[in-house]
Parts: structure tokens; C-alpha cells; sequence
């Protein structure tokens, strides 16, 4: 949330009740005005009820500014295009509709409206006289228009009947103090009913300060208290829609618990595996998981977060097929087990050759374990490798052997599960990557797009970027292959940085950013064809980056940041 003004006003979107003294307790609608112009404490703002006339701290992730479109029930944030299309496919109803922010693209938002069985999208244009879609009447501000069409079509292939629901769950908020709280007290952890087990211990329904939780046992022997803690302590840090929300640990003793957020729905595994699943799951929908999936891992990737167990079991299902990755950074064992030499356990059938042969876990690793669960989706949670024990698996990959297609697999992914199992890591594509190329199938499921995401890159960016070439347009392919990764690399930190970033994450963030620019400058002195004016610019506002006091001024230059390591990243892919 951006810095506050001395005059803002802002409005709740949801009820509270304060759980520790210090805290305000509110209602949805009721006004606020902050005493203090940022946010000291882990996303809390010391602020005063206007409605009630009592202050006190209130969690700024349940408040919006008066007159922002968060505020809207029809908005739905930052969504993917292949959620909304799902979303709206779920209730099927002519004139259903909803507004989402473009993911890539801050500030930009899209109408998508149901009608006689598909999504219509139609986007949101600012012209000098206020806002428009395509060439119809203007209106101010957004709400507006809205409005004008909730009685009229004029123009799109519906009036705007009915509002769709939210997907995604309300905000978890446990309390000032608790954000704050690393080690639980136990006794203040109630277990539950059994939800499941395995190697690593069993997994219970439970209630944590009056909230219903998931808590996680940890034997002894399921990996070292230290490396456990070291862990953990990093998954706390991570905030995202479609990572697992980590609430604390209790680790003095054993079994050690790991208390998270409950996910009502059970691991994807089970859930593919239900009769209804068959009936239920179109390739939409098994795009709209796999999307889901890739944005989670691309969080854990912007902080170089390393998940070393993606699979179907280790991602969880909620409401309106929300998906969340699970056990990232500690979810090593399943029942299927290998035991390199180190000691380390590792699942064969989901794990990439070089991590098998050498430990060598990076997020390339993770990428080749996206491109099995792609096809545990595809199969409704067939287990990998039919008819090889795991035993097997390395010798039959170091000679060329890959999975074959799935039987009724939607439309592209099996091009994608075979470039995320590119025996050579490096040639396995990132999850920025995989993201923007599961909206393009989606696309293309629609009958929206054709041809590949890099022919439409060329064109389209072709004529701009040649103009800028000089000489010898042989580049060498490693230098392009660091160019690609650098850039990548750049685009989705800052990314991060600009969405999620709060004071006391950003640190972080510039500190890899700077690296990755400073790497990225180092690589481009040999490659003449770059444009310079765009590699000052980026140079330029690293540097105003660094200089960043808080994570407030430190967004803009990320965003900068991020649009020029866009352009990088597409001129590199056409050297």
C-alpha cells in the first residue's frame, strides 16, 4: 500500500475483531484516518476510527483509500486472465461480470463478461476525456462507467448484470503481536482432527488464537531442527494468493509443529484423483491450476527461494479452485524415497537429474519438478513414470527417454512439460517465463491467439529494437543465454519488489536487484547490439534504487526497473 497522505481517508473491506489490546476493532464500510504517515509494524497502522471515534492499530491489508476500486465488489485485483475465464465458466450466467488489474501491467484493468458460454474481454481505455471501452462514451472515472452499463450493453455483448463472486479467500490477519511471533507456545495450539500423514509425520485441523488452522508434526529424523528452523523462518517471510501463509512454529520440542493456514480442499493430488475431478476439470480449468502453481513459484523464484519438492501432493485446494503452493523449503519426504549420499531424501520420480546425481537443487530444479506436476494435472494424478520403479527413472533420462503426451492433454502443455525437462538446466525456461506462456495457451484454448509467444514478440518488437543493432549480429549463445537469465532474473524480483515489497523485505530485494543489474551491465559491455539509451536508463535507476530509504521509495524505481528489463529481455531473445 502506498505512503499515506495527511487528508486520506480509508475505507474497510471487511469486519474485524481485535484480538490483542492496542488493536481496533471495525466494521466493513467504517472510515479511518491515519495517525502516522507510514507503516512501523509489519503492516499495521496506528489509526482513528472516524465512524466510532477510537484509535488504536488496524491492519492495513483490510483497508483501502476512499474511492479506490478496491473498494468495488465487481474488482478483482490483480487476477489472471485465465482465472476470471474460470471463475465466470464455474457460474455460467449471461451478464456475470468482473474487473481485474493486469498482472504484467499495474494500472491497467479489463472487463470480463459471461455470455451465451464464453468470457468476453474487453479493456478498460484512458483517453484525454476520461475512460472508455473501445470507441464508446467516456466517462470519468471507472466506477462510472461501470455503472452506465449495469442497465445498458451499448455496445458490449451484455449489460452488466451480475457481479461475480471473489474468488480468492478473505485475508488471513492473526494479530499484531502474532505477526510479530516466530515460536508459538504450544499450549496455545490445539490439535484437531487428522487430515493426513507420511515419513515426515501427520498433519491435523487445529485451532491457533481462535482460527482455524493447519498444523504440520516433524519427526525427529524428517530433517535437522536447525536446517528446519533456517527454513521455516523464510516461509514466514513470504506473502503471495498462491503461496501457503506460514503463522508460526513451535520447535523446542518434539514433534515440532508447523502451524499454517488451513486450505479446506486437501493437497491437489486427492483432489485430482476424485471421480468428479474427471467431469469437473476442462483444460481451462487444468490451465487455471497450473497458472496457479507457476505464479506461487515465480514468488519463491523472485526471492530465490528454492522449493526442492514441487508436486500435486504439496500444493493445497481451496475455494473456487484457488491453489496454493505448499511445504516450500521443507517438504522433502514422501513415500517414494531416494537417499543420496549426503543423506538427503529426495522423491525420484518429481526430481531433476542434476539434484539426483549431485544435490544440485537450484530453481531449475523446481522447474523440471513444474513440468511433472503439469502432468500429474494432465493425468488427474496418475503417478509419473507408469510402469518404471523409480530406480529406473535416471538411467532411462540420461538416455534421452521423456514421458509421452497424456491422453486428452489441453492444447500446448506437453510443449511446455518438455521444455521444463530439458536435460540441460539452463535450457529449461523460468517461471516468469512459464507464467506468461500458460496465459498464452489459455489464449489459444479460446481460439484468442495464434502462433508462438516468440513470433508475436518479433513482430511486434523487431522493427524498434534491429534499428539500435550494429555490426556482427553473431552473439555468442552463452552470452545470450546470460543476457536472457539476467534480465528474467531482474524483471521478476523488481516485480516483486514493486507488488509485495514492506520495509522489512525490500532490503533484500534491492540487494539482489543491484547484483543482477550490476551482473547483467558487466555481460552487455560484449554484446554491441543492446540498446544503450535503455541500459543507462536501467543503470540509472538501479542506482536510485540503492538509494532507496524505504520500500515506499524504492517501488517507482522498481518499476522502472522492471519495464526496462522487459525490453532487455525481449532484445536479447531476438540477438
Amino acid at each position: 500500500m502506498s505512503a499515506t497522505k495527511k487528508n486520506d481517508i480509508f475505507v474497510a473491506l471487511d469486519d474485524y475483531a481485535s484480538q490483542h489490546k492496542g488493536e481496533l476493532s471495525f466494521s466493513k464500510g467504517d472510515n479511518f484516518k491515519i495517525l502516522k504517515n507510514a507503516a512501523p509494524d509489519d503492516g499495521w497502522w496506528n489509526a482513528q476510527n472516524l465512524n466510532t471515534k477510537k484509535k488504536g492499530w488496524i491492519p492495513c491489508s483490510l483497508v483501502a483509500l476512499d474511492g479506490s476500486l478496491e473498494l468495488f465488489d465487481w474488482c478483482h485485483g490483480a487476477i489472471s486472465r485465465n482465472g476470471a475465464d474460470y471463475l465466470l465458466k464455474q457460474h455460467g450466467i449471461d451478464g456475470m461480470y468482473l474487473v481485474r488489474e493486469s498482472q504484467s501491467q499495474p494500472g491497467q484493468y479489463t472487463l470480463d463478461v459471461w455470455k451465451e458460454g464464453k468470457s468476453v474481454h474487453y479493456r478498460i481505455t484512458k483517453g484525454d476525456e476520461g475512460y472508455f471501452f473501445r470507441q464508446g462514451v467516456c466517462f470519468p472515472t471507472i466506477p462510472e462507467l461501470i455503472q452506465h452499463h449495469q442497465t445498458r450493453s451499448d455496445g458490449l455483448c451484455s449489460s452488466l448484470d451480475h457481479i461475480a463472486p471473489k474468488a480468492h479467500a478473505k485475508t488471513i490477519v492473526i494479530g499484531m503481536d502474532m505477526e510479530k511471533k516466530w515460536e508459538l507456545k504450544r499450549s496455545e495450539v490445539i490439535l484437531g482432527d487428522r487430515l493426513g500423514g507420511g515419513n515426515y509425520g501427520e498433519v491435523f485441523k487445529g485451532i491457533y488464537n481462535n482460527k482455524t488452522v493447519a498444523i504440520k508434526t516433524i519427526k525427529e529424523e524428517s530433517m535437522e531442527t536447525v536446517e528446519f528452523m533456517k527454513e521455516a523462518h523464510v516461509m514466514k517471510k513470504l506473502q503471495h494468493p498462491n503461496l501457503v501463509k506460514l503463522i508460526g512454529v513451535c520447535s523446542t520440542e518434539l514433534p515440532m509443529y508447523i502451524v499454517q493456514e488451513f486450505v479446506p480442499y486437501g493437497d491437489l493430488l486427492s483432489y485430482l484423483r476424485l471421480p468428479q475431478s474427471r467431469i469437473q476439470l476442462d483444460h481451462v480449468s487444468m490451465l487455471y491450476i497450473a497458472q496457479q502453481i507457476a505464479d506461487g513459484m515465480s514468488a519463491l523464484e523472485a526471492q530465490n527461494t528454492i522449493h526442492r519438492d514441487l508436486a500435486a501432493r504439496n500444493c493445497l485446494v481451496g475455494e473456487n479452485l484457488s491453489v496454493k503452493v505448499a511445504d516450500f523449503g521443507m517438504g522433502r519426504v514422501v513415500d517414494d524415497l531416494y537417499t543420496a549420499r549426503t543423506g538427503t531424501k529426495m522423491p525420484i520420480k518429481w526430481t531433476a537429474p542434476e539434484a539426483l546425481c549431485y544435490d544440485a537443487f537450484s530453481v531449475k530444479s523446481d522447474v523440471w519438478s513444474f513440468g511433472i506436476t503439469l502432468w500429474e494435472i494432465a493425468t488427474f494424478g496418475d503417478v509419473p513414470y507408469p510402469g518404471l520403479e523409480a530406480r529406473d527413472v535416471i538411467n532411462q533420462l540420461e538416455g534421452g527417454y521423456r514421458m509421452p503426451e497424456p491422453q486428452d492433454c489441453p492444447a500446448g502443455l506437453y510443449e511446455i512439460m518438455t521444455q521444463c525437462w530439458a536435460l540441460e538446466s539452463r535450457e529449461r525456461p523460468s517461471f516468469f517465463d512459464l507464467q506468461h506462456q500458460l496465459d498464452d495457451l489459455h489464449k489459444n484454448t479460446k481460439g484468442e491467439a495464434s502462433g508462438s509467444k516468440l513470433e508475436r514478440t518479433k513482430s511486434q518488437m523487431g522493427t524498434s529494437w534491429r534499428k539500435g543493432f550494429e555490426g556482427d549480429k553473431s552473439v555468442d549463445k552463452d552470452l545470450i543465454a546470460q543476457l536472457i537469465d539476467l534480465t528474467r532474473e531482474i524483471f521478476s524480483v523488481s516485480q516483486q519488489l514493486f507488488r509485495y515489497g514492506t520495509d522489512d523485505t525490500y532490503g533484500e530485494m534491492v540487494e539482489s536487484v543491484s547484483a543482477s543489474v550490476k551482473a547483467l551491465l558487466q555481460v552487455a559491455k560484449n554484446v554491441k547490439a543492446l540498446d544503450k539509451v535503455t541500459l543507462k536508463k536501467l543503470s540509472v535507476s538501479a542506482a536510485a534504487l540503492a538509494k532507496a530509504k524505504t520500500s515506499e521509495k524504492a517501488k517507482p524505481c522498481a518499476e522502472s526497473i522492471r519495464d526496462l528489463a522487459r525490453e532487455l529481455n525481449k532484445a536479447s531473445r531476438l540477438l
